[in-house]
């Protein structure tokens, strides 16, 4: 990692400037001498200008025993150094923030993502806004010279914001840094909740999804990708699949589930299922092989007599109330009551 200097302007305001096809973006300085200066942006990020000029007479003429007044102030014997773009903020290389408005130092919080920030209001603007911490401790600090986008984490702890744990990165580099981290599973984050042993168990078991889920305290989503070899790939390359719902049930099984009544919940845990299986053995998308030779008249979404469609269309109430007093489900009495099922039935029948 390579610390870029401190620069003695502090940046005022920044304008566009279009010469020959050209975009330039320009930023008005104030000099710590007092002076005003025009940079462009790219000098005064990568702090090719450090000054007005007067830091280079200063250089010059060699003045012994008397200190340069650099543009940095000293807080409890900490160094606090000015940030681009938010005129008033200063940062500190161990990532605390002062704020010349109100004298005091910005509180540091935790995000939904895991990410230190802090509230402060950048120079053209006039509310605060939460900006990542991480990301100004690298444009202040490190150095920036193919002019990268996104800050890395190299110990994928988005906690740690020390300046040995980051490095400036593509957004691809960024991408193949985390991707990397999934496959080899070395990932420590704190929110990362699985480890190597769980992700095994995980591959290897046959259980639905909602009981690795509830167990586990992941999303199908996770997963669904580990079962896939979507993530945590060095892990479960060499290991045997376990095999998903629709694959370990038997056809007398599948039969019962295809002509067995009642709500779908309930089904799914009579054997041990989950509710998608379920639901699909009775659309006959998965094991239509199995149920095709079935009575259409045994599955769940014809089981209901004429009678019983025209009580549940005449009856009154919420569909919570309807479903409890026939035992069915809320969306099969939603179905019926907008007629998107026995509408041959209901269409003659006045609500």
């Amino acid at each position: 990692m390579e610390l870029q200097e401190v620069t003695l302007l502090t940046p005022l305001d920044n304008f566009v400037v279009y010469k020959n096809g050209r975009r330039r973006v320009y930023v008005n300085c104030l000099c710590i001498c007092g002076n005003k200066i025009c940079v462009r942006e790219d000098s005064f990020k990568t702090k090719t200008i450090k000054s007005c000029g007067c830091y280079k007479k200063y250089i010059y003429n060699k003045v012994k025993n008397q200190p340069f007044p650099i543009n940095i102030k000293r807080i409890k014997n900490n160094i606090y150094y000015p940030i681009y773009g938010f005129i008033g903020y200063y940062i500190s290389m161990n990532g605390k923030i002062y704020s010349e408005f109100t004298d005091r130092f910005i509180k540091r919080r935790k995000n939904k993502k895991n990410y230190v920030i802090v509230s402060i209001m950048e120079s053209d603007k006039t509310k605060s806004e939460p900006v990542l911490l991480h990301r100004l401790l690298a444009k202040t600090f490190i150095l920036n010279k193919d002019n990268k986008e996104t800050v890395n984490h190299k110990d994928f702890n988005t906690l740690n914001y020390s300046l040995s744990n980051l490095e400036w990165a593509t957004q691809q580099e960024n991408n193949s840094h985390r991707n990397n981290a999934n496959y080899s599973g070395e990932r420590n984050n704190k929110s990362f909740k699985l480890k190597p042993e769980d992700v095994k168990e995980i591959y290897e078991s046959t259980l639905p999804y909602e009981e690795l889920e509830s167990y586990y305290g992941v999303k199908k989503q996770m997963l669904y990708k580990i079962k896939n070899g979507k993530c945590w790939y060095e892990v479960t390359k060499d290991l045997k699949k376990g095999n998903s719902d629709k694959n370990y049930l038997d056809n007398e099984t599948i039969k019962r589930i295809y002509k067995e009544e009642g709500k779908i919940k309930d089904i799914a845990k009579k054997y041990n299922v989950s509710r998608e299986t379920v639901s699909k053995i009775k659309q006959r998308k998965i094991h239509s092989n199995v149920t095709k030779d079935l009575v259409k008249g045994e599955s769940t979404h014809n089981h209901f007599t004429k009678e019983l469609v025209k009580s549940i269309y005449l009856c009154e109430g919420t569909q919570k109330y309807i479903a409890n007093k026939f035992n069915i489900s809320q969306s099969a009495v939603s179905n019926i009551k907008s007629g998107k099922t026995y509408s041959n039935i209901t269409k003659y029948i006045k609500k």
